[in-house]
């Protein structure tokens, strides 16, 4: 634990204290309501921010903190029941350096006892909803959701329903007792089918495959469960026999007992191996007819599992290795204007760089007046980003309990920050406009779409060429690129005589490109 021995200010006790209740509410949202309030990757940020801010203030932390218990109590509409096992959740990683100290740490934990290099299994992480299973004589007898880990919700009924789960196992002499674990879920195109018989009916929509099989696991009616149509893998098979030595010959016997186990998994001898699994994953995963959100780690050998055993909140022996976030938190440092060709004023978030789905993300589009009116941007809020189209960063919603006080409300630019002339608003329009034609950005911006493949087709003619062009004042409008010359081009900064020719040149052959 990293201890800071300076006295707290009012202000780090206020955001530790306004992050324990945003975390709080979330998951409440998503334990007890089964109604997500956030996103899992933007959960997983904010619980991390909580901890370490009571890592370096251990004064601060008080019994009702999130990260001081294991999760929240089950809904109340089904009965509760104690687990037989605790049903533990995994502590995450989110990348490899995170993925390598997690091994260093259950290595040291194990001192000289480690009798040699172990074998990892990796899975996939299923996005949906763990349940645990009880069979007697080889009858199922009881399904439990995972609620806090140590009680959960009875729903036997509904677990019933789902047609990967046997009633009864494919063994002729079954063992007295046996619990799997497993994740209930739905396929990607019966997820779709959901929401579209939702809509129809007026109904508020799933926010993903995994809240709608949280959702449609508490159902009381186990008609609506059997209609639709859950999936289920199996991963984790507690029963004490002589003859199961690792965690791969538990999933050989999960198979033969008549459960799903999921293909995808693999046996590796190394990290390296892990890290080749999460990359092939990471891009194939798209490809897969459920949501996964990253990758589950195991020792594969039993009697390590035993010998490292768990925390209060996680097995030592397993870990959760998640993909990078398609959405997550970040603060609002400033925000710019950009001027497209047509003058149109952007808003854009200038942002506390964050990792997101794999690149870093500086700046994030804000599109228009009214998306800023709806926001209720302030400088200094916390905001969510996500890709949209897995491409354009945008802000995606403000979370004001973490506000700081005395924040400035972002307002449209009244004039435009290229040329200084005024911008207008029509009533018709969600568009703010600069409408000076001889502003440098729609000069800039005419010109890079007229040399552009769809258009004319000039090649060497980039947005750092025009750019220079236009600040020389070599180019005021598209008729001036046909009268550069060698002498004009060559005198630019990187511009010699043989990318100058070029240049001409595919300016002269654009001139016989049809017009249309």
């Amino acid at each position: 634990m990293i201890v800071n021995h300076q006295t707290p200010t009012p202000e780090i006790s206020q955001k530790l204290a306004q992050l324990r209740l945003t975390v709080q509410r979330a998951s409440y949202a998503y334990y007890v309501l089964d109604d997500p309030i956030m996103e899992d990757g933007v959960y997983d940020r904010l619980y991390r921010e909580l901890q370490e801010l009571e890592n370096q203030y251990p004064e601060l932390i008080s019994p009702d903190s999130p990260t001081q218990r294991v999760g929240e109590k089950p809904a109340a509409q089904f009965q509760s029941v104690t687990h037989n096992i605790p049903l533990y959740s995994l502590e995450n990683a989110f990348n490899m350096a995170e993925l390598q100290a997690w091994d260093e740490k259950w290595r040291r934990f194990l001192g000289d006892s480690l009798p040699q290099d172990p074998k990892y299994i990796c899975e996939l992480k299923i996005d949906g909803s763990a349940i645990a299973l009880t069979y007697h004589n080889g009858i199922l007898v009881r399904g439990v959701t995972r609620g806090d880990g140590v009680t959960g919700e009875d729903i036997t009924q509904n677990v019933k329903t789902i047609r990967s789960i046997p009633l009864k196992l494919h063994l002729d002499n079954p063992p007295p007792v046996v619990e799997v674990r497993g994740e209930a879920f739905l396929s990607n195109h019966i997820f779709v089918q959901i929401n579209q018989e939702r809509q129809q009916t007026g109904e508020p929509l799933f926010a993903n495959p995994r809240n709608a099989a949280a959702g449609t696991l508490r159902q009381l009616d186990s008609r609506i469960v059997a209609d639709r149509r859950l999936d289920f893998f199996a991963y984790t098979l507690h029963l004490d026999s002589p003859n199961l030595h690792d965690h791969w010959d538990c999933l050989e016997l999960l198979q033969k007992m008549g459960f799903k186990v999921n293909p995808n998994r693999q046996l590796c001898q190394s990290l390296l191996e892990v890290q080749q699994y999460l990359e092939t994953w990471e891009t194939q995963r798209r490809e897969l007819p459920y949501m996964t959100d990253g990758v589950v780690v195991k020792l594969n050998s039993l009697s390590l599992q035993k010998q490292l055993g768990e925390t209060r909140k996680f097995p030592r022996w397993a870990i959760a290795l998640k993909y990078p976030a398609e959405e997550l938190p970040t603060k609002i440092i400033s925000v710019t204007f950009q001027v497209g060709r047509t003058g149109a004023l952007t808003p854009v978030a200038e942002l506390e760089p964050v990792q997101l789905a794999g690149t870093t993300v500086k700046r994030a589009t804000l599109h228009n007046q009214d998306r800023l009116t709806e926001l209720d941007l302030h400088i200094g809020d916390t905001v969510i980003v996500r890709k949209a189209g897995e491409i354009i960063p945008e802000v995606v919603r403000v979370l004001p309990d973490l506000r700081p006080t005395g924040a400035k409300l972002v307002t449209m630019s009244t004039h435009c920050p290229e040329c200084g002339e005024t911008v207008i608003k029509t009533p018709a329009e969600a568009v703010t406009r600069c409408i000076n034609s001889s502003c440098p950005a729609i000069v800039r911006g005419s010109i890079i779409h007229w040399c552009q493949r769809p258009a004319l087709d000039i090649n060497g003619i980039g947005e750092k060429l025009v750019q220079q062009l236009v600040d020389a004042q070599l180019v005021r409008s598209v008729a001036d690129l046909y009268h550069l010359n060698m002498d004009q081009l060559v005198a630019l900064e990187r511009q010699g005589q043989k990318s100058a020719q070029k240049i001409l040149e595919a300016i002269a052959a654009s001139k016989k490109q049809p017009w249309h």
